[in-house]
């Protein structure tokens, strides 16, 4: 005697989901003609149709509002410097000026080491931007240099 499991009512199952017999092939080409509608999506890959303005547009409207929503959140609850911002906020021009030399450096310094460019990328940025500033930190404290930058 085979025993039949009977599920519960709030149990999923897999056969028969959404009003859906799937072992039917009526239903399931039934189901399959009401949802052919839904799969076609090359209205909103472009072209003059509505579904591509409006997906556009929620595009649009969704970025702007990410955008100042990240604004006014940081300058609400990060809107203040310490000491370390402050010098590296005075010595901006500094290092904008100082870069270009900076990273030619680097590179001819690290042209020998053979490594993949994105992880050298990752190593040597954050060196690069550390020297910029303590260079620039220094330079603006040589009397000729104050008056200017």
């Amino acid at each position: 005697m085979e025993k039949v499991l009977i599920l519960p009512v709030w149990q999923y199952d897999e056969i028969r989901q959404v009003g859906t017999d799937y072992t039917d092939e009526a239903q399931v080409e039934a189901y399959d003609q009401r949802m052919q509608s839904l799969r076609d999506v090359k209205a909103f890959l472009g072209g003059l149709h509505w579904q591509a303005f409006a997906y556009a547009l929620w595009e649009q409207i969704l970025c702007a509002a990410i955008i100042i929503t990240l604004l006014v959140y940081f300058r609400e609850k990060y809107n203040d410097q310490g000491r370390l911002l402050k010098a590296m906020s005075a010595s901006a021009y500094t290092v904008y000026i100082l870069h270009a030399p900076v990273i030619v450096f680097l590179a001819l310094g690290l042209r020998g080491v053979i490594l993949d460019p994105l992880l050298k990328f990752v190593l040597v940025a954050p060196l690069a931007v550390s020297l910029c500033f303590l260079l620039s930190n220094y330079i603006r404290k040589l009397p000729i240099a104050g008056n200017i930058l």
